[in-house]
């Protein structure tokens, strides 16, 4: 099971709505003979948001132990958040959890984690002056300070009473453009470190 919605962030139990076995492979094997390996689709419904995430896992009587954790997220696209600092998920996930019902408190949400983003890279000032600065020092490249002045300004919208309102609309902007800077920021850096290091153990395996 999912550790929580892809969706809204929800942390608890998700609904199993069901779980087909949509394709089975089967192979020899010295020990059992023939082998069947049954691969499921498992498809959960969350309890807050009410939209669905889809698992792929597999299931050989033989050899498989329901103690390991072999399921892999299909939908919607998992992303490893773990280079993320809590500071700047808590605001996130609080956002993504009203992201269907409540567009303007979203522009809110989001903008406040850019607005955590800014400060945990050592900005300070108004979310205007940080962006702004981010951009001077390199710390954001162009296109991305101009994604964070756009969510600046939706968050603004968002929280005023104003004649023009956030609508559903934007919602997919605003939630591509953070996942922009997120990537920049956080998740590349650290898939490049990743990839890195695997490399290096290889030489230092073929070189052993």
């Amino acid at each position: 099971m999912p550790e929580r919605c892809g969706h809204c962030g929800f942390a608890g139990d998700l609904d199993e709505v069901a779980r087909p076995v949509v394709r089975t492979q089967r192979s020899m094997t010295d020990l059992y003979g023939e082998i069947e390996t049954r691969i499921y689709w498992f498809l959960y419904r969350c309890g807050r948001c009410g939209k669905a995430t889809l698992e792929e896992d597999r299931w050989c009587d033989e050899f498989s132990d329901p103690e390991d954790e072999t399921a892999v997220q299909l939908f919607p696209a998992s992303q490893d958040n773990s280079a993320i600092p809590d500071a700047v998920k808590r605001p996130y996930w609080e956002a993504n959890r009203i992201k269907g019902d409540a567009p303007g408190l979203y522009a809110v949400g989001m903008r406040k984690t850019i607005e955590a983003i800014c400060k945990d890279k050592g900005a300070r000032g108004s979310l205007k002056r940080m962006l702004d600065r981010l951009g001077e020092e390199g710390g954001l490249p162009a296109p991305l300070v101009e994604m964070g002045h756009q969510l600046r300004e939706r968050g603004n919208l968002g929280a005023h009473a104003e004649d023009v309102e956030v609508s559903a609309e934007d919602v997919p902007v605003i939630e591509e453009f953070v996942e922009a800077v997120l990537e920049y920021i956080y998740r590349a850096p650290a898939k490049i470190a990743a990839a890195q290091a695997s490399l290096e153990a290889r030489k230092a395996s073929a070189a052993g």
